[in-house]
């Protein structure tokens, strides 16, 4: 009789992605350019990785990323707005970022 001995390593990963949104930043006021293009950022981290960042504007779905740089380029409507990003990592954890309120002019 022999006894074999086999490990496996498991990773438990609870811990949601951090978001922090670096543009804009809150109660800013954009002029609109003549293209109607702002560029939103954001970033994101986490210890095994990201699969998507979504970005939301107004409670709408207007991107989705699953490669860094997590930068998007939106065509701007004017009024005030309310800006949320949701990472999901690669362990299916999710969180949103704070809102942020801004105003396009």
């Amino acid at each position: 009789m022999s006894l074999q001995t086999t490990v496996i390593q498991v990773t438990v990963d609870n811990t949601p992605p951090g978001v922090r949104i670096q543009y804009p930043s809150a109660d800013a006021q954009i002029s609109l350019t003549e293209n109607k293009k702002i560029n939103l950022a954001t970033e994101v981290s986490d210890g095994l990785g990201i699969r998507q960042v979504e970005w939301l504007i107004d409670g709408r779905r207007i991107g989705l990323q699953e490669n860094p740089p997590y930068n998007l380029e939106w065509i701007a409507s004017r009024g005030e707005h309310q800006l949320v990003i949701r990472a999901t990592d690669l362990a299916g954890n999710t969180t949103e970022s704070e809102v942020i309120q801004f105003s396009v002019k």
